[in-house]
């Protein structure tokens, strides 16, 4: 019978990874997380696009739907049910947009619960380029805004139109602007709903 001496034993249970195989590891490793992290980083962007794209989404489904109750009563009531304080436009059986308060109205109570907060803003905006310029944070910057929204509604004067301006992914701090980049959706009288960017 033969026996393993002591020697053969301690290099049988000294078995392990050499140098060479951890190097070799922490390479690959190290490629995965280069090629992974820009990955990562643009998932932030993409979550607040896929926010504005279901906006979008959502108020044009519930400007169609408005429209079909609209001509369903037959047309010729301003009130429709189930979307209070939301006024249809006799002539076009949409809703009727004149200020912040209607903008706000149309996104908290033709979209389902769930949406992003929507706060009106205090003041009219001339035009869709006059955004750019209008502070979002804080009483004192002129907005009234108590705290960052995470949707704020403007009344475009000039068309006749709700704006739908993003604020999640722009607004830092109580200085901040609605600035380029912002995410913005138009809806105008006729029920026309678009997005862009400023």
């Amino acid at each position: 019978m033969k026996s393993l001496n002591i020697q053969d034993q301690r290099r049988a249970s000294q078995s392990g990874f050499t140098i060479i195989e951890l190097v070799v590891v922490i390479l690959l490793l190290g490629i995965l997380a280069a090629t992974a992290l820009p990955r990562f980083i643009d998932v932030t962007d993409e979550a607040h696009s896929a926010v504005v794209d279901a906006l979008e989404g959502g108020l044009g489904t519930a400007n169609a739907l408005y429209h079909a109750e609209f001509i369903a009563q037959g047309a010729n009531n301003t009130t429709i049910a189930g979307y209070p304080s939301v006024t249809a436009s006799a002539v076009t059986g949409y809703p009727n947009l004149n200020n912040n308060t209607d903008c706000k109205n149309a996104l908290d109570n033709m979209l389902q619960a769930g949406h992003p907060n929507v706060v009106a803003a205090s003041q009219v905006v001339a035009t869709s380029a006059a955004l750019l310029a209008v502070q979002l944070n804080s009483a004192s910057q002129g907005t009234g805004f108590a705290n960052t929204p995470e949707v704020s509604a403007f009344f475009l004067d000039t068309p006749k139109a709700c704006a739908f301006v993003y604020t999640a992914d722009r607004v830092l701090d109580a200085s901040s602007q609605v600035g380029s980049g912002a995410k913005v959706i138009f809806m105008d009288r006729q029920g026309e709903v678009t997005r862009n960017t400023l």
